[in-house]
């Protein structure tokens, strides 16, 4: 029969606490036999597995503490967050770009369309010009 181990709720964290605070002479297997106890906790060597899995915790937990007392991860978190930083700007600045590349084909398509229309204008009106004058050669 294999163990199920109970989850680490805070509350679980607590407990373990307390014990610690509570009997501070115990050492590790008896504080293990407890909580089992405690939880009602059975099954093959899970005194073992439970206490296994609190040191590795623990060795982790002890790791991420030290590293923000020394200062460390304070600085490596903000070197992370200065790097997503200029990244965010890099992108930033392309889309500005990019922005600006297609404002001013917009503009240039405008400039060409009202140049376009000018010119039809120009010789409908010259057309309409020549037609008049030929109205007024045949009319004489």
């Amino acid at each position: 029969m294999g163990s199920i181990r109970p989850a680490m709720t805070p509350k679980r964290i607590e407990q373990i606490n307390k014990l610690i605070q509570d009997n501070p002479d115990w050492h590790r297997t008896k504080l293990s036999q407890e909580l089992c106890k405690i939880w009602d906790w059975k099954g093959s060597n899970l005194a073992y597995d439970f206490l296994a899995n609190l040191q590795y915790r623990v060795k982790d937990l002890t790791a991420q503490v030290g590293d923000f007392k020394s200062g460390e991860r304070y600085v490596k978190m903000q070197a992370d967050h200065m790097s997503q930083l200029a990244k965010k700007d890099r992108e930033i600045k392309g889309l500005k770009q990019e922005l600006a590349q297609t404002r001013r084909q917009v503009t240039n398509v405008r400039n060409m369309w009202m140049q376009c229309n000018k010119d039809l204008v120009e010789a409908h009106a010259k057309e309409l010009s020549q037609k008049d004058r030929k109205i007024e050669m045949l009319e004489n």
